[in-house]
Formats: structure tokens, sequence, C-alpha cells
């Protein structure tokens, strides 16, 4: 029996629909979502977020600075990472303490606001900003990283030094008994082919697929092809927030 294990990166937000059944990968282009778009109301005591996020729209119905959204997500201004939030974490509001937990429930962070952190310091967290105390800019596109970066040019290795003079031998020991050899660890399956990668997220050994039934289908044939069934080796699916993608698992 296939084991399955879906884990959706998103809250409330079924990011699939409309997707091709093909085996082609596919994610959708990031736009940035403005205040209004974000499901949070007045008093509501957390907020998940979506993609498409930024530290600005949430600043905004949350009442907290850029910088200190930034800074209690541990997340890196000057790299653009404002654009790029981490889907599924969820910022908790209790008076003046902000709690910061992934989608698996560790805690990022805990910490009590101060006036300073806040946009309007006559307003409580996790409420709407009045649009008079700030005016908002227009997001723009996030940074992508450079992966064109050649790796450094290694050193000479340094010669080595001259031998010292031996030391005399000590009497040896009685050998000990070898231990009983083990049985090999199997051989991991390869996958049926690489699907296409997505930057930056969990693909798994076969790419991410926007089809889940594409790909149990890819290695269903790639099982039986191989004659695996039956064997250690099974797979299990996963889902990332763009797509499924697929790891091979012993039993």
């Amino acid at each position: 029996m296939k084991k399955f294990l879906f884990m959706s990166l998103f809250s409330g937000v079924l990011l699939t629909t409309g997707l091709t059944s093909t085996k082609t990968a596919y994610a959708n282009p990031w736009t940035a979502n403005t205040p209004d778009m974000l499901k949070i109301q007045d008093g509501q005591t957390s907020y998940t977020m979506i993609l498409g996020d930024t530290l600005w729209a949430i600043s905004q119905r949350t009442n907290l600075t850029v910088q200190a959204l930034a800074d209690i997500n541990g997340i890196n201004l000057n790299l653009g990472e404002q654009y790029l939030l981490p889907v599924g974490r969820t910022i908790y509001f209790d008076g003046n303490t902000v709690i910061v937990k992934e989608i698996n429930g560790n805690v990022i962070s805990e910490t009590v606001v101060s006036d300073e952190q806040k946009i309007n310091p006559n307003q409580d967290i996790g409420v709407t900003v009045d649009p008079s105390v700030t005016t908002p800019t227009t997001p723009v596109s996030p940074v992508v990283p450079d992966t064109s970066v050649k790796p450094a040019i290694p050193t000479e290795p340094t010669k080595p030094v001259e031998p010292t003079n031996p030391i005399d031998p000590v009497d040896p020991t009685e050998p000990i008994n070898p231990a009983e050899p083990t049985d090999p660890e199997p051989e991991l399956p390869q996958p049926p082919y690489t699907g296409t990668q997505i930057p930056g997220v969990e693909n798994g050994i076969v790419g991410t697929y926007s089809d889940e039934t594409a790909l149990m289908d890819a290695m269903d044939d790639y099982k039986l092809t191989n004659d695996l069934h039956g064997s250690d080796w099974d797979y299990v699916i996963l889902n990332n927030g763009y797509g499924f993608y697929a790891v091979w698992v012993t039993q």
C-alpha cells in the first residue's frame, strides 16, 4: 500500500486550482498582495502568510513596522527577503506579545512589542493602520538571488614537511576477533527522471509536479519496470505549496 503524506504550506488557500494534468512542473508567478487582499480582520489574534505576501502589506494590517516584522521573523531586508516570505508561517497576537510559529508548530520568536515597533503607537497590534498615519508605497518584484557566481579558484597545495625519525615500535597486542559483517544497506532506487526543479523549495528526487496523479503514475511505472514491488522500497508524495514531489523510503 502506498504511503501518502500531504503537507500543505498554505492556510485555507488551494493553489493548484486550474493547473493542467501534465507531467511538466509548474509554479504560479509571484505577485505582490495588497493589504486589502490579506484575509485578516481587526481584533483577529493570528495571521498565516500566503504566497504573494510582503512585509509592507502585513504591516498595514497589523500595525507593526516593516523592520519589526523583519526582526521577529528573522528576515534580512538587505537581501530582498521581505518579498519571499515563508508561506504557512503564522503570526500570533496576544496583547503586546507577538509569537511567530512555523507550519510544523516550531516557535521562531516571541517578542513584546514596544511603541517604537508600531506604525501608530495609539493603536493596538493586529489592527489595520489608519491610512492617515502612513503613505503606502508600491511593492516591487522580489530580488532573485544570483546563482551564476563561479566558485573560487583553489589555492596551490602546500609542500609536505620533512618526515620525522620513526619511533621504536611497541609490542603488538593480541588481535581482536573481527565483528561479524553486517548486511549492506540496499541500494537506493533511482528516480524515473529528474523533473523541473523550482529554486528555493523542496523538490525531492524527481522535481515538482503540478499533477499528483501524473507523479504517482511515473513512480509506479518505475517500480514495475525495475521489479521493486514487494521490495523494501516505497515512496511518499509530499506537497511543497507549489506542487507535488516524491521521495523514496524504506518500509
